[in-house]
This record gives structure tokens, C-alpha cells and sequence, in this order.
């Protein structure tokens, strides 16, 4: 059935403002009793849209004229529209307005305030208005985190940023489904890879979940600082936590671990994690056969090539006699 509202929508999705306004007159003719904002949120969204400030603040005016009750769409519409014009004093006037018609805001509502000010760098007031946000009982969404930390690094501030996920965690506002990998890779590319790990850390001791990229990132991050104690440390908490690594990243920290004379730690969790689900290929054995032939552990190792031939991962006697080679090698 084709509505008054459904018609009005329509022409305004489709940038056809003069009908959408003669379908509103129209409208506001036939109906019996007073009219719902809804009628009017269209309207107001395409003028904002399109970039017609002005033209959204009329159609407003005029609503608030018919004696038409804005709803919190309507006040939101006007948020954004005045943030995507730089103009924040109006912004913030159309949060008050919201809160003088007995509105109530929503994440919505702050989250298109917060990324106005971060836009423009203004960060204290970005801040400001989320810690308002919170002191009303609202918590931040995935999104709030998002806006904040994505302004805050973009600006180079990261540790910044890194303590204000600090300071949301310990007050328990973080949402559970907030990932903090875009935090992560930043720190990690700026060289503050102490700073993810602490992070991460603390997510755990939370426990809070932490997604496998932002492990293996994280990760990356240690072993390009020649940090493979607190790589594999990672690697370690991941595997018990049940987050299983991709191949490359696992074999890529088994190596490491050889060539710091640590084969047998190396294999040992090798089997850990094996049962814990992770499945090694043929270059996980080949490193630690490797490792322990550098190690002069000949026993060890030929029990390594012992489960790749269980494993059907030696095909031919070439790969088997240079296996043998490794691990009779101590270079």
C-alpha cells in the first residue's frame, strides 16, 4: 500500500525535493489530528544530503510551525548536516535543542558529534562529548571506539588513544564486539609495539576476546624488533586461549625460537598446539629438524622425521636424505 510517507520518501531518495514538499502539503491537508515527524525526517535528510544546510534548517522550521514534535531522527539529521559544514557551535545547539524538547540522545546522536570533532581535530572536544555520553548511562558502541582511535591515530596520537581504551576498559564501557586491531597495526607501524602488547594484555586479563589478526599483527610486530621471547609468548597465550595461528605466522616464530638454540621448546609446543587443533605442514617438521641438527640432538630430531613419514610428508628419498643432511648439520 503507497503511503503519504512511503511517496514522500521515495521523492526524496530520489533528489525530487519539490514533489516530496507538495506531497508533504498534501498530506498535512488530509490528515486528522497532529502530523508525525516522520512525514518530515525525508525532507530534512535530503536537504542535508545534498549539502542544502539551510534548506534542512527551513523544513525544520517549518515542521516546528505546524506544531509537528521532532523525534531524535530528526534532531540527528541536523547534527550531522551542521558537523558535515564545520559548524559545531550549531551542532552543539541542536544537541541542547534535543534536550530541551525532552529528547533523549542516542549513540547516534553522539557518535555523529564525536566524528564531526575528530574530523576537524578537535579532539578534546570529541573526548569531551564521549565522556558526556557515558555519564549519561549511554555506553559507546564498536563504532564510538572506532571514530575515537581512527581520529586520535590519524593525527599520530596513538598512545594517546592507547590510554583512552585503557581508561574505557577499567571502567568495563568497552563493547564486547570492539576489535582493537586498527590500534594495534598503527602502534606496531610506529614502532610502539610495547604499547600494543600491553593493550593486548590487558584485553586478556579482562577476558576480553582478541581476534587472530590482531594476535598474528601484534606478533609480526615483536619479531621485526627482534622481541621473539615476547612473539612467542603471544603465540603461547593465543594457542591456549584457542586462537589458532595461520601456518606462516607459527613457522615464522618456530624458527626463531631454533635459532636461539630452542628447538626442543619449539617441538614441545609444536605438540601442544597440536592438540590443540593447529595442523603443521611439512615446513613446521623441516624447521625443527633443522633446529635440532644445529643443536647436534640427532635423536630428537630423527624422531621429528619419523612423524613426517607418518604424516606422508616425505614423498621421496631425496626429501628424506636431505632431511638427514639438516640434521646432521651443527651450522
Amino acid at each position: 500500500m503507497i503511503t503519504p510517507l512511503t511517496t514522500i520518501a521515495a521523492f526524496s531518495r530520489a533528489g525530487r525535493l519539490a514533489d516530496a514538499s507538495h506531497t508533504l502539503s498534501d498530506a498535512l491537508r488530509s490528515i486528522d489530528g497532529p502530523p508525525d515527524a516522520s512525514l518530515y525526517n525525508p525532507l530534512i535528510h535530503a536537504f542535508a544530503r545534498r549539502g542544502d544546510h539551510r534548506g534542512a534548517v527551513d523544513c525544520y522550521d517549518a515542521m516546528i510551525e505546524a506544531r509537528v514534535k521532532p523525534d531524535t531522527h530528526t534532531i540527528n539529521i541536523l547534527i550531522n548536516s551542521s558537523c558535515r559544514n564545520s559548524d559545531f557551535n550549531s551542532a552543539l545547539k541542536w544537541f541542547r535543542e534535543m534536550r530541551s524538547k525532552n529528547l533523549e540522545p542516542n549513540v547516534v546522536s553522539f557518535n555523529t558529534l564525536i566524528a564531526g570533532f575528530m574530523r576537524e581535530k578537535k579532539f578534546e572536544e570529541g573526548i569531551s562529548a564521549a565522556r558526556e555520553m557515558i555519564q549519561l548511562g549511554f555506553r559507546p558502541s564498536s563504532s564510538t571506539c572506532e571514530i575515537l582511535i581512527r581520529g586520535l591515530c590519524r593525527d599520530g596520537r596513538s598512545e594517546e588513544a592507547c590510554e583512552l581504551v585503557m581508561d574505557f576498559m577499567a571502567m568495563g564501557i568497552v563493547p564486547e564486539d570492539f576489535d582493537s586491531l586498527g590500534l594495534i597495526e598503527r602502534l606496531c607501524g610506529e614502532g610502539k609495539v610495547g604499547k600494543g602488547l600491553e593493550i593486548v594484555q590487558l584485553f586478556w586479563e579482562k577476558g576480553r576476546k582478541v581476534g587472530v589478526v590482531t594476535c598474528t599483527t601484534l606478533i609480526e610486530g615483536l619479531r621485526n624488533l627482534g622481541e621473539v621471547e615476547e612473539a612467542f609468548g603471544v603465540m603461547q597465550k593465543m594457542v591456549e586461549k584457542g586462537i589458532l595461528p595461520d601456518t606462516i605466522t607459527f613457522n615464522c616464530v618456530m624458527d626463531d625460537l631454533c635459532k636461539l638454540g630452542r628447538a626442543a621448546d619449539a617441538n614441545e609446543f609444536r605438540v601442544f598446539a597440536t592438540g590443540k587443533g593447529f595442523d603443521p605442514n611439512g615446513a613446521t617438521f623441516s624447521i625443527l629438524v633443522r633446529g635440532f641438527g644445529r643443536e647436534g640432538m640427532k635423536k630428537e630430531g630423527e624422531r621429528v622425521v619419523d612423524e613426517m613419514l607418518d604424516a606422508g610428508f616425505i614423498s621421496n628419498i631425496a626429501i628424506y636424505n636431505r632431511l638427514m643432511e639438516d640434521l646432521n648439520s651443527r651450522k
